[in-house]
């Protein structure tokens, strides 16, 4: 069975809801890597966590046996593509991460959804925005990093339903 599991994509891509519904399956803790980027001890999405703080904290679940780890970064991340055992990325249509951010902000604003750090309008257009040109202007990049574990990496386009596979 697979027990080291990253997991990439853009906003909107379900990074998320796989990482939950895997952690819950496979009985392995998740690790949401904004946690340790937009620094943990905040509840804001604007200040970022200083790079050796973050490194720490994801050289320290990386050193575990089992781990989920879900985010949109490279750079830092490469430890995770690394060590995984899987690397799944996410890559639904663009308008349907667009959707998933629309109704996930509406339901953090109206107390529907839990949501771990404030987020503004502005903010949330901004995330719209990059949503939309990840996939051209920073996956690239990343892509290039993944490349050399390309027999542990699985593109996923449907993640709601692929699910199942595991």
């Amino acid at each position: 069975m697979v027990k080291r599991i990253h997991i990439i994509g853009g906003p909107g891509s379900g990074k998320t809801f796989l990482a939950e519904k895997l952690s819950e399956r496979l009985a392995i803790q998740r690790y949401d890597l904004d946690d340790l980027f937009w620094g943990g001890n905040t509840n804001t999405f604007s200040i970022k966590a200083e790079p050796k703080v973050r490194n720490k904290k994801l050289n320290s679940i990386i050193k575990k046996k089992e781990w989920i780890t879900e985010g949109v970064y490279g750079g830092w991340t490469k430890p995770c593509f690394k060590e995984a055992e899987l690397i799944i990325i996410l890559k639904p249509k663009t308008f349907i991460r667009q959707l998933r951010l629309i109704r996930r902000f509406l339901k953090r604003k109206f107390f529907l959804a839990k949501n771990k750090k404030k987020e503004t309008f502005n903010g949330f257009l901004n995330l719209l925005k990059w949503s939309k040109s990840y996939y051209m202007n920073n996956f690239p990049d990343i892509s290039k990093e993944i490349e050399p574990y390309e027999e542990k990496t699985m593109t996923i386009t449907k993640p709601r339903i692929d699910v199942m596979r595991f």
